[in-house]
């Protein structure tokens, strides 16, 4: 028998999260509630994107076009 055969795992284990995800700090930005906008747009534009970027790429790996807030919640949580 050959040792070539890996486990099997989870897809949620393959998702190749975005780098930022290692620094802790940034993720507790980014997972925070959203202020409002008018606090400081740019802020606000820049998280805004990245999770639209996020769920899209996240979207396309899984190659589906529809989730859930809990499968969003369960998936990008540290």
């Amino acid at each position: 028998m050959s040792d070539h055969t890996s486990p099997t795992k989870n897809i949620n284990d393959l998702y190749p999260y975005p780098p930022c995800w290692q620094d802790d700090a940034r993720v507790q930005v980014l997972l925070a509630p959203f202020h409002d906008r008018s606090v400081n747009a740019e802020s606000y534009d820049a998280k805004m994107k990245f999770w639209q970027d996020t769920i899209r790429e996240y979207c396309l790996f899984k190659g589906k076009a529809n989730f859930s807030k809990n499968e969003l919640r369960l998936n990008f949580s540290k």
